[in-house]
């Protein structure tokens, strides 16, 4: 008992060495006690002897070149993608402790705060989902130089956002410190 895969195969080999008549008529028949392997059997046949009969065409230099580039470049992207996507779960897992060090830092500055710091933290979990909706639905059709600019973006949204935090709970400290540095140099 044969099955279809094993009679394509034997097929494939036998096209490759360029069979009798009569092992292919054998091919033939055991295909027929199969469902559907005759018509696969003879698709096989038709493209063996269309693409046998085609004249060799050589191509260009620029056309490979140009095809050897954009696999190159399809392997880059993907490449790109996919550090783009596992800098954005790093950050999108480290923004819990970012958000409990900011509510701790409220919480001794000022105790009520405390209170804002969990809305607050609602909001931008809440913002964060609707940032990662909207990444993805961008991500299959933006070019290279769009992921580093998220990304940098993204980046100094963060730090704009400690900065403001800072300033608005405690300027003195900050500007202090800076007072401190300047006079030491």
């Amino acid at each position: 008992m044969y099955d279809c895969d094993s009679i394509l195969q034997r097929l494939s080999h036998y096209l490759d060495s360029d069979p009798p008549a009569t092992e292919l008529m054998a091919l033939r028949r055991q295909a027929q006690t199969l469902p559907g392997c005759e018509s696969v059997l003879d698709a096989m046949l038709l493209a063996h002897q269309t693409l046998t009969a085609a004249p060799m065409v050589e191509t260009t230099r620029d056309f490979s070149v140009s095809v050897t580039r954009e696999l190159a470049w399809r392997q880059r992207r993907d490449k790109i993608v996919l550090g783009g996507v596992l800098i954005l779960a790093a950050l999108t897992a480290l923004a819990p402790l970012m958000l409990l060090t900011w509510a701790g830092l409220a919480a001794i500055l000022e105790p009520d705060v405390l209170q804002t710091a969990l809305g607050w933290t609602l909001d931008v979990i809440s913002g964060a989902a609707a940032f990662g909706v909207a990444v993805m639905n961008v991500v299959n059709h933006a070019p290279q130089w769009f992921f580093i600019t998220i990304s940098t973006f993204f980046s100094f949204s963060l730090l704009l956002l400690a900065l403001i935090i800072v300033m608005q709970k405690a300027p003195e400290q900050l500007f202090s410190t800076a007072r401190a540095n300047s006079q030491s140099a």
